[in-house]
């Protein structure tokens, strides 16, 4: 019986040696348990359990991948055939066929490392060539405790053991550990005799753990016993699983790279999850055994599985396709759903935009017309959203800032005022304090504006004109009537007198009147002269201060039109709109 090679440097060789013509057994095993700890503790150890070995160069890669491929490619269960795994085996091989034909046996070293260069170490064809996909085939004859026998085609295994003691017990791993690349990895079990008393462990283990211990009696070890059915996943870890198994029954095990979890089957039914959180890189399916008889077979998918693997693994394959879809339309929903929430608050925001924007014409429009108590109203009531600068109160802003903000209201209320009494006055026909109000309150703006400078002197001047006509009017008897009726010279002087009123009412109402009252007024007075010397003492009296209020108005404003043809007589041989007003020439 050949000696297993040693995995690490504290795997002595006490188990290889009978327990029990061995002092101190217990002893050496508890040391060499110890120093393996020690070695995990100061970092000499892998996941694996194995010293960290010095990274190989390209060379080193392609010489061991030559070595796993002179036998041919990879043998693998049937279920894996349509899997990722099976294109990878088949990549490989193809890969190690092109290299064995590019290269011939006569060519030198020399030769064989300069194409080996040519490697980029981070292509697809170094990936290939570093990765050994080889899974578990048969049992290790050179990783096997001392106490089993195997068979010529290393599936078989016999305990041979007494089986009175713990140091009695003997283990045996696989040749290749699980592959990640599988996904899911499955063996079966025949338990073709269950011994004295079913002492039979299954399950996997690290490449360091001893095999004089059952599976999950170590850490980085686990496994499903059948003398009570319970789990193993460390020392003092024991929990009910699934049923006793002994001879005839068909234990499978399956490892699941996805989650890092494991399951057992019994007679081709599922038992359910068994361990979950499993960790390391290499792991070998493990057997274990401790009572004398105890007698079984493996299935690494040589044969067809009691247990039907190939629904199972559809099934997994199918159940994490669906996961992934539903986590992509999950992602497309949740992205959906962001899109809707984005447009549905652009739309709010556009729509308090729009609503901020009508509030603010409004606003500028009672402020621009002077309605500033209904536009301090509007103001409050749209406080929350917007404000006279159409500034959103909802801003965290400072003092300063929001005292600049009331200023600036103020400033515009004042403003909107002063515009108010300037229009106000424009009604009251009191042009000249509008004139007034302008300088004052908007000093510049006239001056920059002369047009509308001349048509407020021109309103003044209409203003002026219908102020006498209505002064002459109030002033008129209603006996005047009878009195003209009866009396021709009195009739004579009411024709003067309504002359006087047509002529101003005329004035008022034509468009051109400045030039026209000035010439009537002219013609009027000398008439007016003339009449006086003829018109007889008894109405002298009466009329001396009638005549004498009358002559001063409109004399002042004749003379009010004469000087604005003086000032815009220069404007208004340039400009034919000014010249049409003023009837100039």
């Amino acid at each position: 019986m050949s000696s297993p090679s040693y995995t690490t440097l504290f795997d002595f060789a006490p188990r290889h040696t009978n327990f029990r013509t061995r002092p101190h057994a217990s002893a050496i095993l508890a040391f060499q348990q110890h120093h393996r700890a020690a070695a995990a503790a100061a970092g000499l150890s892998s996941r694996s359990g194995h010293i960290p070995r010095k990274r190989r160069t390209i060379k080193d890669e392609l010489t061991a991948f030559a070595e796993r491929h002179s036998h041919g490619p990879p043998q693998y269960p049937a279920y894996l055939k349509s899997s990722v795994y099976a294109c990878m085996v088949q990549e490989q091989y193809t890969l190690y066929c092109t290299k064995q034909l590019s290269t011939p046996a006569t060519a030198t070293s020399s030769s064989s490392s300069s194409s080996d260069k040519q490697i980029p170490p981070d292509s697809l064809t170094a990936a290939l060539i570093s990765h050994d996909l080889r899974l578990p085939t048969a049992w290790n004859p050179d990783d096997k405790g001392e106490f089993v026998d195997i068979s010529e085609d290393c599936l078989e295994l016999t305990y041979k053991g007494a089986g009175k003691e713990d140091a009695d017990i003997s283990a045996v791993r696989a040749n290749y550990p699980f592959r990640p690349q599988c996904g899911i990895f499955y063996y079966e079990v025949e338990i073709i005799s269950k011994g004295l008393d079913g002492h039979i462990g299954i399950g996997f283990c690290w490449a360091s753990n001893s095999l004089d211990r059952l599976p999950g009696w170590e850490e980085h070890s686990w496994g499903y016993h059948g003398d009570d059915g319970h789990l193993f996943s460390g020392p003092g870890t024991s929990k009910a699983y699934g049923p006793k198994f002994g001879t005839g029954d068909v234990i499978g095990c399956g490892f699941d790279f996805r989650t890092m979890s494991a399951f057992y089957t019994k007679n081709g039914v599922y038992l359910g999850t068994a361990f979950r959180n499993v960790t390391g890189r290499s792991i070998f399916p493990f057997v274990g055994f401790k009572t004398p008889g105890e007698r079984l077979r493996a299935n690494f998918g040589q044969q067809d599985f009691t247990f039907d693997i190939a629904q199972y693994y559809k099934d997994e394959r199918r159940y994490t396709l669906n996961k992934v879809l539903e986590k992509q339309q999950s992602l497309l929903h949740h992205h959906h759903n962001r899109q809707q929430q984005l447009l549905k608050r652009k739309k709010r925001q556009e729509s308090h935009g729009e609503k901020q924007m009508h509030d603010q014409v409004v606003l500028d429009y009672l402020l621009h017309h002077g309605y500033t108590q209904s536009a301090t109203v509007l103001r409050h009531l749209i406080a929350p959203s917007t404000t006279l600068s159409g500034i959103s109160s909802a801003d965290s802003v400072s003092q300063e800032q929001h005292h600049q903000r009331r200023q600036c209201e103020q400033d515009e209320e004042s403003e909107a005022k002063s515009r108010r009494d300037i229009r106000m006055a424009i009604m009251r026909e009191d042009v000249q304090v509008a004139i007034s109000l302008c300088h004052e309150k908007h000093p510049g703006v006239l001056d920059k504006n002369p047009d509308l400078l001349f048509r407020l002197r021109c309103r003044q001047f209409i203003d002026m004109v219908r102020k006498a006509h209505q002064q002459n009017a109030t002033e008129e008897d209603p006996m005047e009537v009878d009195d003209i009726n009866n009396n021709p010279a009195v009739r004579q002087h009411a024709g003067t007198k309504r002359r006087r009123r047509d002529s101003s009412s005329s004035s008022s109402n034509h468009h051109h009147v400045v030039s026209d009252h000035i010439q009537q007024q002219q013609l009027l007075q000398q008439k007016e002269m003339d009449d006086d010397d003829d018109r007889g003492s008894a109405y002298q009296d009466d009329d001396d201060e009638d005549a004498s209020f009358e002559d001063n108005a409109f004399q002042e404003i004749m003379n009010y039109g004469q000087k604005l043809q003086r000032e815009y007589g220069v404007m208004a041989e340039q400009r034919p709109d000014i010249k049409s007003e003023l009837m100039v020439g």
